[in-house]
C-alpha cells in the first residue's frame, strides 16, 4: 500500500450475514414507533399552512415550531 493511502476496510462475510439482516429489523422497529408520531406532526403541519392565509405567515410558523416541539416531546417516550 503507498504511503498516505486510505486504509482498506475488510468486513468478515458472517458479519455481513448477521449484521444486515439485524439492522434492517432494528430500523424496522424503530420506524414502526414512531411512525404515528410523524403522522401526527405532518398532518398539525398541513393544518398550519392550511390556516395560514387566515392566521397570518406569523402564526402559522410559530404553530408548526410548536408542532414540532410537541412532536419531539413524544418522539422520546416512543424510542424508550
Amino acid at each position: 500500500m503507498p504511503p498516505g493511502a486510505a486504509p482498506k476496510i475488510q468486513i468478515p462475510r458472517w458479519m455481513q450475514l448477521v449484521g444486515l439482516p439485524l439492522l434492517l429489523v432494528l430500523a424496522w422497529v424503530v420506524a414502526g414507533r414512531v411512525f404515528h408520531v410523524v403522522f401526527l406532526f405532518l398532518v398539525a403541519s398541513l393544518i398550519a399552512l392550511l390556516l395560514d392565509p387566515v392566521v397570518g405567515s406569523s402564526r402559522a410558523a410559530e404553530a408548526i415550531l410548536a408542532d414540532y416541539e410537541a412532536a419531539h416531546a413524544d418522539l422520546w417516550p416512543a424510542l424508550a
